[in-house]
């Protein structure tokens, strides 16, 4: 555990990453990140995007969490949903004002991103949850880089840091996915919080 969570605290804390590199059996290469899945190629942060990610080989799926009204974390690059993204039964909302059930009125795939000409939509798109693309680790060898979307100007967009830490941290546990995830957020205190001897002390309640 304490080795993971060093991955973690090392890992770019505010880069959109796209490619890093690293030393695979003693030579450096170049490790392909799926940003956002593959967004020029399928609607941003949903199932199709990181299964077509998984698909081409990438070495990682990059991605952003924000957290439901009933504490469900789900993938999504922006703390509110509208379009182009997500078109639903109002102009925006915001999803942590919203239920799991509520962010499901939204599609997240029936209208094609403007800025990428390549991009095919999926109607009837939904938002997934970090269970559903941590579900699909069985697929190939590649890692998660998942950013928690924390704002210290915007508290009422998510939940406290240390609660959202933990919640992360108890989802990669339950999949066994120690290994395979970096943790990055430009908000350092969801960091902060995952450092070794904070979650020693913390209660194991979950």
């Amino acid at each position: 555990m304490g080795a993971m969570l060093h991955r973690w605290l090392t890992a770019p804390l505010a880069l959109g990453l796209i490619a890093g590199c690293c030393a695979a059996a003693g030579a450096p290469r170049i490790l392909v990140h799926g940003h956002r899945g593959a967004r020029a190629r399928r609607p941003e942060n949903t199932i199709p995007a990181f299964e077509y990610a998984v698909a081409q080989g990438v070495d990682a799926l990059e991605m952003d969490m924000a957290v439901t009204k009933d504490n469900v974390i789900v993938i999504s690059h922006d703390p509110i949903l509208q379009p182009p993204v997500c078109t639903g039964p109002r102009p925006a909302a915001v999803i942590h004002q919203l239920t799991l059930s509520e962010t499901r009125q939204w599609d997240c795939g029936a209208v094609r991103n403007p800025r990428f000409a390549t991009q095919q939509t999926v109607p009837g798109t939904r938002i997934p949850t970090l269970d559903d693309v941590f579900s699909l680790a069985p697929r190939g060898r590649f890692d998660y880089n998942i950013e928690t979307k924390s704002f210290p100007d915007k508290p009422e967009y998510t939940p406290p840091p240390a609660e959202f830490a933990r919640m992360v941290l108890e989802k990669v546990r339950r999949y066994g996915l120690e290994k395979r995830v970096i943790l990055q957020s430009f908000d350092f205190r969801t960091l902060v919080e995952m450092r070794p001897t904070r979650v020693a002390h913390r209660p194991q309640a979950y």
